[in-house]
């Protein structure tokens, strides 16, 4: 978790595999369901790849979190590592 003044920016990692876990979605059929390589899969829960409007809105189907959720969170997640970067 990266924390500044006002904002805590949260990476979507975590918060997918939280949501995993409680919804009992194996990795394997997570997946499946998002139609992305397990190599692909693992960038995105590890936070290596930007999460687009798509992927936000496959997250939405099946995770239940509504896709301005997802795109919110990775534009404060960004946001805030690049103020670190600096």
């Amino acid at each position: 978790m990266i924390k500044s003044n006002k904002v805590i920016a949260i990476p979507r990692g975590a918060i997918i595999k939280e949501r995993l876990d409680e919804r009992n979605i194996s990795k394997k059929e997570f997946i499946v369901r998002m139609e992305m390589s397990k190599m692909d899969a693992n960038k995105l829960i590890n936070d290596e790849i930007l999460l687009t409007k798509d992927i936000a809105l496959k997250l939405e189907l099946i995770l239940e979190i509504p896709y301005k959720f997802w795109l919110n969170l990775e534009e404060i997640y960004r946001g805030k590592l690049k103020m670190i970067v600096r």
